[in-house]
């Protein structure tokens, strides 16, 4: 069995487990560096509109979900998609806005306020990210209170493949906080035109 179908198992697999739990707790596995770790197979359950074939593989710090903690709503996740192309700016908004918008229940909420998404070109050639920019939703989960996230996307596109893996880093913490590099440590990716 070639290591394609050995992972294609495995995540189908682990949609079925996702789609039957019922817990608080979403995490598949803890990581060697103390990182949870969770996968998704597109459609994701809570953002189905979003119209990708592949897999999200997410990453979230200990301390992500507690608001006293330096890591609170700083993670990492990207997509391993089937593109024919690269991905447009106002592609990547409206995706990270169904997203949100979907994690965080406000399709079902009384607010009248939905995820906004602003994201700029980054034209820096000696930084890796795509685009940078703002999330402004509402922390349905912890604060109960507006949030803005800051958000770095990096995009590996192989045009031989029609493959993208678009890593995306989100925390509240302005650009520059020491939680940038310790997001930019994380690794997630090979090279896309490896896979």
């Amino acid at each position: 069995m070639t290591k394609t179908a050995v992972l294609i198992i495995f995540l189908f697999t682990q949609s079925i487990l996702l789609n039957a739990q019922k817990s608080e707790s979403h995490y598949l596995f803890e990581t060697d560096s103390s990182w949870f770790k969770e996968i998704f197979v597109f459609p994701i359950s809570f953002a189905q509109e979003i119209k990708h074939v592949g897999i999200e593989d997410a990453r979230f710090p200990p301390g992500w979900g507690k608001e006293a903690s330096p890591e609170f709503w700083s993670y990492i996740f990207a997509w391993h998609i089937d593109r024919n192309e690269q991905i447009r700016r106002v592609d990547l908004q409206n995706n990270l806005q169904l997203y949100f918008d979907g994690l965080l229940n406000l399709n079902n909420e009384r607010e009248q306020r939905k995820t906004v998404v602003t994201l700029t070109t980054n034209d820096k050639a000696n930084v890796n990210s795509s685009y940078f920019g703002k999330v402004e939703t509402i922390d349905t989960r912890y604060t109960k209170k507006p949030m803005t996230l800051n958000v770095l996307i990096e995009e590996h596109y192989c045009d031989q493949k029609k493959k993208s893996i678009i890593i995306f880093r989100f925390s509240p913490k302005e650009f520059g906080n020491p939680i940038w590099q310790t997001l930019g440590d994380v690794e997630l990716i090979k090279g896309v035109c490896e896979l």
